[in-house]
């Protein structure tokens, strides 16, 4: 009877600590940031240019931002990478209302966040470097997003493939 009691305790332990790792798991993957990004021409909400949105059920903690035009990397400048990635591009930079995350920036859940975008105020002579930012966003511009989740799991988006990989 005692042999029989230990072995049920025994199992009853082990049953325990395999619940409490995967309970760490489920939480791990539960609140996982989700980033994507697209070129969004939403004439409803005055948009027109290149964004990135977490749809995810946990913060994105930024690490780092790479841009890349034509498979290089631009340099940092002061207003940001987006920002030299437009004038690598030939394009107008005072066309466009240029944003891009910094490191320890954080992606709310639910977020969509301006990386380059048509200024609307911009005068008439933008429509030609608009419309080429369209053809660019798809065929010169890429970037590459590494971040974490609250709990510290890294991940790394990758705009070219839309697709997210756990570190």
């Amino acid at each position: 009877m005692d042999k029989l009691a230990l072995t049920v305790a025994a199992l009853a332990l082990g049953a325990t600590i395999w619940q409490g790792q995967a309970q760490i798991k489920h939480n791990h993957v539960s609140i996982e940031p989700r980033i994507t990004s697209y070129f969004s021409n939403n004439g409803n909400k005055d948009q027109w240019g290149i964004y990135a949105f977490n749809n995810g059920m946990g913060n994105a903690f930024v690490e780092s931002l790479e841009v890349y035009v034509d498979g290089k990397a631009v340099a940092d400048h002061p207003y940001g990478k987006f920002f030299s990635a437009v004038n690598a591009l030939g394009l107008d930079p005072l066309c466009f209302l240029i944003g891009g995350p910094r490191p320890n920036d954080a992606f709310q859940v639910g977020s969509e966040e301006r990386l380059i975008e048509a200024n609307p105020k911009a005068p008439k002579t933008c429509a030609l470097s608009n419309l080429m930012l369209q053809k660019y966003a798809n065929e010169r511009v890429d970037y590459e997003l590494v971040f974490k989740s609250i709990y510290g799991d890294r991940f790394k988006y990758r705009y070219s493939k839309n697709s997210q990989v756990a570190l």
